[in-house]
């Protein structure tokens, strides 16, 4: 049996994707802006955000926007990259596995300062760099970073810098690690 179609997407947009995913699916954030106009409930995490494609602070002042607009329903879905044919072919550059961790962990550094709230903000990094950004607005404290990844480095980068996993169901480390958080 066929799924019923999306109760905030038009028919032939439905699906879940990230930005990379090939095809008809919606591009995550937009998508996500129509979710929330739909509904008034829902949580709301666009899934996911990939850094080789766009610079963490723009997903990050996005996402911070739309948890004002819905009442505190945002979240960020963040990936390392990956399906990198799809990136290499929308301008992105390949990375190796390692470059991909070490700049997906500055991104989290980039987007907790987005979220800070401070007047001012300035982090240092071989992939992203903010340099005196005036971040905001400012996200209710409750807004949510969410990792999606797999590896043997992400359990530890999880734990220390994010929420949330998507891989949280299926490896039992990044469950253990966000679980020594609370």
């Amino acid at each position: 049996m066929p799924e019923p179609p999306s109760p905030w997407l038009p028919t032939g947009l439905e699906g879940t994707a990230s930005e990379t995913t090939a095809g008809p699916f919606p591009f995550p954030l937009p998508a996500t802006a129509a979710g929330a106009a739909r509904t008034r409930q829902v949580t709301l995490v666009p899934a996911v955000s990939s850094p080789p494609l766009r610079p963490p602070a723009v997903p990050a002042k996005t996402v911070a926007t739309l948890d004002r607009l819905t009442g505190s329903r945002g979240q960020l879905g963040l990936g390392a990259g990956a399906f990198w044919e799809a990136v290499e072919a929308m301008g992105g550059s390949r990375r190796t596995p390692k470059e991909a961790v070490d700049a997906r962990e500055e991104a989290t550094t980039v987007i907790r300062a987005m979220w800070s709230g401070e007047r001012s903000v300035r982090t240092h990094g071989a992939h992203y760099s903010l340099a005196g950004v005036h971040p905001g607005p400012a996200p209710a404290p409750v807004l949510r970073l969410w990792l999606g990844s797999y590896g043997s480095r992400m359990p530890a980068l999880t734990g220390a810098k994010a929420d949330g996993s998507y891989a949280a169901e299926v490896v039992p480390a990044v469950r253990e690690a966000l679980a020594q958080k609370t």
